[in-house]
């Protein structure tokens, strides 16, 4: 005798066009081209050339480019994340389209 788990689920897919998905995908990937090239214009960058006036002027300019790295990071991530996702579904539309 085994033990085991058993569980019934719905699943909803919706309907979508494997083009959509192929669409998706490349723009996620320009838009993770600009984050890369974002982050590495700040890396560079002075940050008295990135930071506004008024931020310069109040001593927050540290504060000012943690927040848009910060930003940066959390979209890049997400757009991967998602990225991903968008190829487990075109594989699994190749697959269905297959049979």
């Amino acid at each position: 005798m085994s033990w085991g788990l058993q569980f019934k689920a719905e699943i909803f897919i919706p309907r979508v066009r494997k083009t959509d998905v192929e669409n998706k995908i490349k723009e996620n990937e320009e838009y993770i081209g600009f984050l890369e090239k974002e982050m590495l214009m700040l890396s560079i960058s002075n940050p008295r050339d990135i930071a506004s006036k008024e931020n310069i002027e109040s001593g927050e300019i540290v504060h000012e480019i943690h927040v848009r790295v910060e930003e940066l990071f959390y979209n890049y991530k997400e757009t991967l994340q998602e990225t991903q996702l968008l190829y487990i579904a075109l594989e699994n539309i190749n697959d269905i389209l297959d049979c």
